[in-house]
């Protein structure tokens, strides 16, 4: 198994394995109830057709961790696709950048905006619906408590939006003369001008603390746009970490919870 090179066809050769494990398994107990039956045994019968009736396939459900998508929406797709052909009922894909990604509990990790995220969903519906697939699962995995960084300011159309929600968590100045700004990125936050605060690598940065409440932000727009399940990445295994249970949204909006 160690020799394969990609994903897909491990996924293919576990199958194959699992589905090779079931037919060893079945084919001797059916040729064990064939002698049994042959020599009068009902009670040696009865029991082998108990064990048939009552066998426990070796066929698990294999969910593909396919990262941040290795590349755009189209890429994320075509991965997705190979992974479902190969076998899997379930891809996981989260919200890092997908060229510089990090390990989920190391730091310095990058998150893209959720329009860019949720491309990536929709692009893993699309494969499962495309090989017809309509109860195919999709985990969305958010970073955002240990990232500390966004790939880019979102795209914004109006106030209260997902890339001024996105936007509202950039740590930022507040511009008070215009000549300060010097090739500078500008946004409006709450009717003044903020200057986000740009670092030696031309990122941004999200202010501190603000991790957990972008999860929670994270959570609930991957469930409202297809995701079927959450995986919230922590630095430790961590129960109490992730009770977002009845958190209220970061914005204040009471028709959002993160009822999870």
């Amino acid at each position: 198994m160690h020799e394969k090179t990609s994903v897909p066809a491990l996924i293919e050769e576990l199958y194959t394995f699992l589905k090779q494990a079931d037919a060893r398994e079945l084919g001797g107990l059916f040729r064990d109830l064939d002698k049994a039956r042959e020599g009068g045994n009902e009670v040696e019968a009865a029991r082998i057709q108990n064990a048939i009736d009552n066998f426990e396939t070796h066929v698990v459900p294999i969910i593909a961790d396919i990262d941040a998508g290795f590349g755009n929406a189209e890429a994320t797709y075509l991965l997705a696709k190979k992974m479902i052909e190969a076998g899997a009922c379930c891809i996981q894909i989260e919200n890092q950048v997908s060229d510089e990604k990090q390990c989920g509990h190391q730091d310095g990790k990058v998150t893209v905006p959720h329009e860019d995220f949720l491309a990536k969903v929709r692009a893993c519906r699309y494969a499962f619906l495309e090989l017809g697939v309509d109860d195919g699962i999709i985990v969305a995995r958010t970073d955002s408590l240990g990232a500390g960084l966004p790939k880019q300011i979102a795209y914004s159309k109006e106030k209260g939006d997902l890339g001024d929600q996105y936007n509202a968590f950039l740590d930022c100045e507040e511009v008070t003369d215009l000549s300060t700004l010097r090739g500078d990125v500008v946004i409006e936050r709450d009717g003044k001008l903020m200057r986000p605060k740009r670092l030696p690598s031309n990122l941004f940065q999200f202010r501190e603390g603000t991790g957990a409440d972008r999860c929670v932000l994270d959570c609930i727009t991957s469930l409202q746009h297809g995701a079927d399940l959450l995986w919230i990445e922590t630095e430790k295994p961590h129960i109490e970490q992730i009770a977002w249970d009845g958190r209220p949204h970061p914005r204040g909006d009471p028709e959002r919870q993160a009822g999870l």
